[in-house]
């Protein structure tokens, strides 16, 4: 018996086009369009990308690939759980470094909601298993609709297109997409209050 590739098991039909919107469109991947686009200047949008994407994915790469190979998008509950907390502790570096280098407050309200969306999804999955890549693309649709209101219909589509990858992989049913997506927006949408 083979072990699952860090990508998972070789993609067939749609399942390809599901994989690799699943890579393209991960958290990560959410967190450097977002600070790519809401980012004022070149240096805020390095340290926006290093500390809200390189550095979260990195570890969670390192932590799956020390956890015999699992499928780094649908490990067991035990890794997933140490990948969520790793995460969650990058999201807050992230967001306290934020704070504390005074960035602007469209950056800090970024750092805050992929923060307290890192922090709900990890405590809630110890009961249940939410998407974090759906509660990922809907804060990150709340941002992106904030911050680039001319191209709405896009960012709305986002937590869709995820959801659609993550349930033709089987990493989620359509509940556990649903709640994500709900969760990232609700938690951008309350936070935007206190930093706009």
């Amino acid at each position: 018996m083979s072990k699952k590739s860090v990508i998972g098991d070789p993609p067939q039909g749609w399942g390809r086009c599901a994989i690799y919107l699943s890579h393209l469109l991960n958290p990560a991947g959410v967190a450097i369009l977002v600070v790519g686009i809401g980012a004022t200047s070149l240096t805020t949008a390095l340290v926006g990308v290093t500390i809200y994407a390189l550095i979260p994915g990195l570890v969670l790469i390192t932590l799956a690939l020390r956890d015999s190979r699992p499928d780094v998008y649908d490990p067991t509950p035990a890794i997933r759980q140490r990948m969520l907390f790793a995460g969650t502790v990058c999201y807050l570096t992230g967001y306290v470094s934020s704070e504390w280098f005074g960035f602007d407050p469209q950056m800090r309200w970024i750092g805050a909601t992929f923060s307290a969306g890192a922090v709900v999804v990890w405590g809630l999955d110890r009961v249940w298993k939410i998407s974090i890549h759906n509660t990922s693309a809907g804060g990150g649709a709340v941002l992106l609709t904030e911050m680039s209101p001319e191209f709405w219909p896009f960012w709305v589509m986002l937590p869709l297109v995820v959801g659609w990858a993550r349930w033709v992989r089987r990493a989620h049913d359509l509940l556990q997409l649903v709640a994500g997506a709900a969760l990232g927006a609700c938690l951008a949408w309350l936070l935007r209050g206190r930093y706009l």
